[in-house]
């Protein structure tokens, strides 16, 4: 008899059917396949953190015939046969923040893809919560070497098909079940047959902290020691403290090291801003074209290396929300020009603090705006999908005048959607060196800063409290709930802070408590 009568269309799997009325029973049984386990495996993946993802379709790359001496250099060390006099199995690309490490990553994945011998990518972002931290760096590379090794792909499955939560365990364990085994079971079925060799992990710096960035490094290491690793790695990262320390110590006899500031960026800057003002008048169809060469050197020299200092003076001359680009480059180079000559003496980044405070100290509220930038940096850390701009709009308790009075003179330092994309699309920090600018209060940058500093006790007490008024208000759904927010900035060890400002944000609390339903779990705000 009918179970569905008068229905069509119906599809029932892995179900038992029960007709108490005549006793039939319809038992039905389905295998998993290969698609459900991918699907299972994709869960715990990053696309965001690969190459070709859309999401890095404007990730920064290497302008055409810039960088070449450094991407040599790395492709032959990449290249290089097996066995020969040089031992070494990890590249380490550092520099200062803005050298470009990200831009030849980029580069680099994009022509290793090219030559076959890409095997795997991960590039990590303080601005995305899949790809701030470790827990989905193994099966992100896992889910590529599907793609590039098909031999591994059955073996990598089956692991996951064996137990879905492989990808929730630890990182040894993920890398050992679906990484190593299965590389090693495709190895046995067919000997020698050559796979991608080249894995590239960008951003280890960014990784959320430096507990995790060890981890990263010691998996790798001991992976290698092993030789069940069959990749060369290349890492590029900043020279932060454990990342410093391992790569001077244990991991010293099996590294090539590449310091981006042995070579001499200038060249490659003077190209690629001779080549962006071309493109910018060829656009234009402007008549007598500028700078100045005196004007280029100038740049070149404020630029101390950073290829970020010369991406954001582009960005700000070609503002959109502005028809004075020729200004906006005055202003530029009259910043050199107030310091007397004396800029050899400074911090490398002097003058990128200098170009950060001067377009911000042009919006009408200058710490306002600092603080919004600053909070839409660590909401997009804390959730697990982006954070659209009519959200992060309404957590800043700001209507579309208000957001237009905030950022309206930034678009040169953040993306901005326009009015018609705020539901769809996310405000983006272009470089995570501004938010370096607002939020270190070391002592070379207090007089650059001045009241443009952002402490963290006043970030967290404001996204806490904007949290608390957008419920008072009306329930409203962002991706994550003030308690889950609450969670996230403790384990982070950054909820502390709060303690300063602990008994107003618990005399809002128990206020507005009967109006967060989401809310009821928990008795109290975790200390």
């Amino acid at each position: 008899m009918p179970f569905f009568p008068n229905s069509s269309g119906v599809e029932v799997l892995g179900s038992t059917l029960v007709d108490n009325s005549s006793n039939v029973y319809i038992n039905v049984q389905t295998e998993r396949t290969e698609r459900d386990d991918i699907s299972a495996l994709l869960k715990f993946v990053a696309p965001e953190a690969i190459q070709d993802d859309k999401e890095r379709e404007d990730a920064p790359r290497c302008k055409e015939d810039t960088r070449q001496e450094v991407l040599t250099d790395i492709l032959q060390w990449l290249r290089r046969p097996y066995g020969g006099e040089d031992p070494t199995d990890i590249l380490w690309l550092t520099g200062f923040m803005g050298t470009g490490k990200t831009a030849i990553a980029q580069t680099l994945a994009e022509a290793c893809a090219e030559e076959k011998t890409l095997a795997a990518v991960f590039f990590f972002s303080y601005r995305l919560q899949k790809s701030n931290n470790h827990s989905r760096l193994i099966p992100t590379l896992a889910y590529q070497l599907t793609l590039k090794i098909p031999r591994a792909k059955r073996f990598i499955i089956d692991a996951v098909s064996r137990d879905p939560l492989h990808p929730r365990k630890n990182l040894r364990s993920q890398m050992e079940s679906l990484i190593l085994q299965p590389l090693e079971q495709a190895r046995q079925e067919k000997p020698g047959e050559k796979w991608p060799n080249t894995i590239i992990i960008d951003g280890l710096d960014e990784c959320e902290d430096e507990v995790q960035q060890a981890a990263v490094l010691k998996l790798i290491h001991e992976c290698l020691e092993t030789g069940r690793f069959p990749f060369r790695v290349v890492i590029a990262s900043r020279r932060e403290k454990e990342i410093r320390e391992y790569f001077e110590g244990k991991g010293r006899q099996r590294t090539r090291q590449i310091d981006l500031g042995s070579y001499d960026a200038n060249p490659d800057i003077e190209l690629f801003l001779r080549q962006s003002f071309a493109d910018k008048h060829a656009k234009d169809e402007s008549g007598s074209p500028w700078p100045s060469n005196e004007d280029i050197d100038a740049l070149v020299r404020m630029s101390s290396g950073q290829f970020v200092f010369a991406s954001m003076v582009l960005k700000y001359v070609n503002d959109p929300t502005s028809y004075h680009s020729e200004s906006h480059l005055q202003e530029v180079l009259a910043l050199s020009s107030k310091r007397n000559g004396s800029s050899e003496s400074l911090a490398p980044f002097t003058p990128l603090d200098e170009l950060y405070a001067s377009i911000l100290n042009k919006s009408p509220s200058p710490s306002e705006s600092a603080l919004a930038i600053v909070i839409i940096s660590k909401l997009s850390s804390l959730h697990w999908r982006p954070v659209f701009a009519s959200e992060a709009n309404r957590l800043l308790e700001s209507r579309s005048n208000e957001c237009k009075r905030l950022f309206d003179r930034l678009h040169s330092i953040l993306f901005v959607p326009l009015p018609d994309q705020v539901s769809t699309s996310s405000y983006r920090v272009y470089h995570k060196s501004l938010v370096d600018f607002l939020t270190d209060r070391r002592p070379f940058r207090r007089e650059i800063q001045k009241n443009l500093y952002v402490p963290d006790v006043v970030v967290h007490t404001a996204i806490c409290k904007r949290y608390l008024n957008m419920y008072a208000r009306k329930p409203f759904s962002l991706p994550m709930t003030l308690p889950q927010v609450l969670i996230s900035l403790q384990s982070q060890q950054q909820l502390p802070t709060l303690r300063f400002h602990q008994s107003a944000l618990l005399g809002t609390l128990r206020a507005q408590t009967s109006r967060m339903k989401s809310f009821e779990p928990y008795s109290k705000v975790p200390t």
